[in-house]
């Protein structure tokens, strides 16, 4: 796959823009993703990844009836995400199937980097000073052949980050 062009819209933590990397694509010139602590990087790589993913997991979209999980045959569908400017944690949720709404209630904490904070008590300028002291993220979900859920992320802190993982039964 070969990027030629970006468009971020939506995007928490990305300003909307288009970005053409025709140029460098037709030149066979790599690009760099650069910037101080905290600037968006990770933001940039998640959201690509998900777009490749959305547009064309492994291959062509499969029909909808090719989502069935064989492990969960109801179609039930995990979530795992970083909830940087909340929480400060990596947390899933549940859904019935792929087009269902993941409930609060089905809300687990897989790793909590820092205790939660109420949000009176703290600034969009704190979490941003913050970005540069996050040693956790990219939670991957996979559902196992007994139906239980394996999420793998990295943590650590500022001297070591390591490969985690947690076992979830939904």
């Amino acid at each position: 796959m070969k990027l030629v062009s970006l468009a971020f819209r939506g995007v928490r933590g990305l300003p909307q823009r288009d970005i053409d990397l025709s140029a460098a694509v037709a030149a066979g010139r790599p690009f760099l993703v650069t910037g101080s602590a905290g600037s968006g990087k990770t933001t940039l790589l998640e959201a690509i990844a998900a777009a490749k993913e959305a547009a064309s997991p492994y291959g062509l979209m499969p029909k909808r009836a090719h989502f069935r999980d064989p492990a969960h045959p109801d179609g039930r569908v995990v979530l795992a995400w970083v909830d940087r400017f909340g929480s400060g944690a990596i947390k899933a949720r549940l859904a019935e199937a792929p087009d269902a709404p993941f409930p609060p209630e089905s809300e687990v904490v897989v790793h909590q980097d820092r205790p939660p904070r109420r949000p009176d008590e703290r600034t969009t300028g704190d979490d941003l000073v913050e970005m540069g002291t996050w040693t956790y993220g990219l939670p991957y979900a996979e559902t196992l052949p007994d139906g239980d859920v394996l999420v793998v992320y990295y943590a650590g802190d500022a001297g070591a980050v390591d490969i985690r993982w947690a076992r979830i039964r939904p």
